[in-house]
């Protein structure tokens, strides 16, 4: 039987400020002028990240 491996996913950036301006960060690089950086799609960039197993570009960005 093959374990499938656990995924936590993000719902609130108010208690981590660290987390949140890496995302903006992340964001405004990747999508430059089309960048939303509202918490509820941060959110979802970081669990897209996170299902896709690409969370080292986040913590990559300067």
């Amino acid at each position: 039987m093959k374990k499938m491996k656990k995924t936590i996913e993000i719902n609130d950036l108010k208690k981590n400020q660290k987390l949140r301006k890496k995302l903006v960060n992340y964001c405004l690089l990747m999508y430059e002028q089309n960048a939303i950086i509202q918490d509820d799609y941060l959110i979802m960039e970081y669990n897209w990240l996170s299902k896709n197993n690409k969370l080292e570009d986040l913590f990559n960005v300067k």
